[in-house]
């Protein structure tokens, strides 16, 4: 009997735990992510000009130990392919399962490569996303979500003011 496959969509926080349970249990893991880094959303790094994270990237992030572990472990199992700057552009109900669709590479780059998936078993772990609560004067300039006001600080370093309203619901 063959090994079972399962595809992983999305390497934030539940993906990574999803890809780490597979492969724990035997299957063959392909992790894919739209971003070029592992993390999700909560879990957002800081790039500097240049491309390189920051060096004090634990100070910006709540349970980074927990995402270190789970990096670690995903990235070095020997049954997880792990696939970044991945956009499933399709997914398709098949008879006895699905199919992927996917490019790899820069998006909106020429040259991105095509894969085409059928697992076993599909896990989608898509993330975490702000729930926009729109009040008089929401899309004035200077208004965030909790969601772009957390990508500010962390990967910019940047305070959206110095008085804050946090308002609305979600993850962030």
């Amino acid at each position: 009997m063959s090994r079972r496959t399962v595809v992983v969509v999305g390497a934030g926080p539940a993906g990574l735990s999803a890809a780490r349970a597979a492969a724990r249990a035997g299957a063959d893991v392909t992790l894919l992510d739209a971003s070029d880094q592992v993390g999700g959303q909560f879990w957002r790094h800081r790039v500097l000009p240049g491309g390189g994270t920051s060096p004090d990237e634990a100070s910006f992030h709540h349970g980074w130990g927990t995402f270190t572990a789970l990096r670690d472990v995903v990235a070095g199992h020997p049954r997880v392919t792990l696939l970044t700057s991945a956009q499933v552009w399709a997914l398709e109900r098949l008879d006895d399962g699905v199919r992927l669709r996917v490019l790899v590479g820069p998006a909106d780059a020429g040259g991105r490569e095509h894969l085409t998936l059928t697992p076993d078993a599909l896990v989608l772990a898509t993330g975490a996303h702000d729930r926009t609560l729109p009040f008089p004067g929401w899309q004035l300039p200077g208004v965030t979500t909790a969601g772009a006001a957390q990508a500010l600080a962390k990967a910019e370093r940047v305070a959206v003011g110095d008085r804050v309203v946090v308002a609305g619901a979600g993850p962030f």
